[in-house]
């Protein structure tokens, strides 16, 4: 029998859509559950005051966090 090895992943996150697809594909059809890792991460800039309110750093965090939390501590948000 092969010995299964974790795997870790990591996605870039920016409010856009095809993030969002990018995250569902890893998180839904690659992803083992309670096997590998999920890295979410969302590098932004603070003086883009400017952006509307669903690409604004805060609120990708928290639909991002909300959104691993069922895979406990096998994701992180970065």
């Amino acid at each position: 029998m092969q010995e299964s090895h974790e795997q870790v992943y990591f996605v870039g996150v920016d409010g856009s859509t095809n993030a969002n697809e990018a995250f569902e594909v890893i998180k839904r059809g690659i992803l083992r559950e309670g096997t590998d890792k999920l890295v979410v991460g969302h590098v932004f800039n603070n003086s883009k005051k400017f952006l509307p309110f669903n690409l604004k750093p805060s609120y990708i965090k928290d639909v991002y966090e909300s959104r691993i939390l069922e895979l406990g501590h096998n994701a992180t948000y970065v």
